[in-house]
């Protein structure tokens, strides 16, 4: 995992790092890591209020996160591109057992190195 530089010509796109973390995920048989998770919330949450923007912004798993992600799966703006994310978020969510914020998870964001 790497920090987040926007301006670096050679970074993959976060929807590839996003689409190979989770096939990495899949063939490894575990869930995505925090970084996938991370990048995965951000681009899905509902504004600043939501339980997506919290996992977001600190880690934690906050009431409603799951009602949210269930959420997602039945709403129209959710297309076969985002579904993995969803299944690979609800995954991961499951598997974490501590559900506090995490340690410098601002840090955290998928590179091209990590996938």
């Amino acid at each position: 995992m790497s920090e987040y530089d926007p301006h670096n010509p050679q970074r993959p796109s976060d929807e590839d790092l996003i689409r190979r973390g989770i096939d990495q995920a899949r063939v490894q048989e575990r869930p995505i890591d925090h970084a996938k998770a991370r990048v995965i919330a951000a681009k899905l949450h509902g504004g600043q209020t939501s339980a997506l923007c919290a996992l977001a912004t600190s880690g934690a798993i906050v009431e409603g996160l799951e009602y949210e992600l269930t959420a997602l799966w039945f709403s129209p703006d959710v297309g076969p591109a985002i579904e993995p994310w969803v299944e690979a978020l609800t995954d991961y969510i499951a598997a974490r057992q501590d559900r506090q914020p995490v340690a410098r998870w601002s840090d955290l964001w998928p590179s091209g190195a990590d996938v």
